[in-house]
């Protein structure tokens, strides 16, 4: 595989003075300094529009992102003999951002909303537009609550219900009503509006703010795998790393209360924002995950390790519930401005 590799990598004007696995990918120690070689499996369309934007963004002076580099042909593009394409990037040494490390977490909070702020107006291309500004998280959080009922009436239905069964037939109606008052919350923030808005000025998020996606370096923090980008509210990406690492901390209130203190400072919140941010917030996703889990398995089989998760994730409700009753708290500080703002 090494050998198949290092002759891709002849296509690039570059030379390669270590080659080595990692992050599922291949690392390269270059002249040029640090590359990524991976598979790519997006469309060419999405990768010249990935490229265009991560352009855009070194211009504004987002430096540190994983900016493609072009074959010694120009093309971002690269493939194999089976007709497999590979991309090459620009990488970084260090380590993933901590999820116990406040100051650390604080750190990458902050860093997102200063990229939000350079993330709109990319493009005046209107077919880009059209095919990267599709869907919503409401009407994802919808299908998703629906498929919650669709879970619960299989379970209902069984003649013999093993231990996952009852315990999701016993935690199902606090978590179906948590589903059905985050939809109420968005649609009452002005979420469709402020959709709309935001793909007018083609506000981006990352669609994937994780910190395995933000690597940090001494004083340097790269953000990274902007394969899931898209048009879509900005605090999307707020909601997706608070809910990541609020489960790894037991829902602890200062540190939630901190990171959304820390993104307003930095990209000042609209009432409409903070919002819906409340309101994706409180949807079920975690327990979402886990019924799709057992619903894409042997139904008749109980995974040990789902059912480890839901034990966890009702011991923890509680918790959740009172950062989430601060969080109500602290959207009510907010000027009652009109919903589009």
């Amino acid at each position: 595989m090494e050998e198949k590799i290092r002759e891709l990598l002849e296509n690039y004007h570059l030379e390669i003075r270590r080659l080595y696995r990692g992050r599922g990918a291949w690392l390269c120690e270059t002249d040029r300094g640090l590359k990524l070689f991976r598979v790519y499996e997006g469309s060419p369309q999405r990768l010249k529009w990935e490229a265009m934007v991560k352009e855009c963004l070194m211009e504004r002076g987002y430096t540190y992102i994983d900016r493609f580099a072009a074959n010694k042909d120009g093309s971002y593009l690269t493939a194999d003999e089976e007709g497999q394409n590979y991309v090459m990037t620009d990488w970084y040494s260090g380590r993933e951002c901590s999820t116990r490390d406040r100051e650390e977490i604080l750190r990458a909070t902050a860093h997102m909303a200063w990229m939000h702020k350079g993330m709109h107006d990319i493009s005046r291309d209107g077919e880009i537009n059209q095919v990267y500004g599709q869907g919503n998280v409401l009407d994802e959080m919808a299908r998703r609550h629906r498929e919650l009922k669709t879970i619960r009436n299989y379970v209902l239905k069984k003649k013999q219900k093993n231990a996952f069964d009852r315990k999701f037939m016993e935690a199902y109606p606090d978590f179906e009503d948590s589903g059905r008052k985050a939809l109420l919350l968005l649609e009452d923030a002005g979420y469709r509006a402020l959709y709309e808005k935001n793909r007018r000025e083609q506000r981006l998020c990352h669609g994937d703010y994780t910190q395995h996606n933000i690597l940090i370096s001494g004083e340097k923090l790269a953000l990274v795998r902007f394969d899931q980008m898209h048009m879509e509210l900005q605090v999307y990406d707020l909601y997706v790393f608070m809910r990541k690492i609020l489960e790894k901390n037991r829902w602890n209130r200062g540190l939630g209360m901190a990171m959304l203190q820390t993104y307003d400072e930095v990209f000042p919140f609209s009432r409409c924002q903070v919002r819906c941010l409340y309101g994706m917030l409180v949807f079920p996703e975690k327990f979402w995950k886990i019924a799709n889990r057992y619903q894409n398995t042997r139904k008749s089989w109980m995974s040990a390790q789902n059912m480890d998760k839901l034990n966890k994730l009702i011991r923890e409700k509680g918790e959740r519930q009172l950062f989430l009753s601060k969080m109500e708290e602290y959207c009510g500080k907010f000027k009652d401005l009109s919903k589009n703002s």
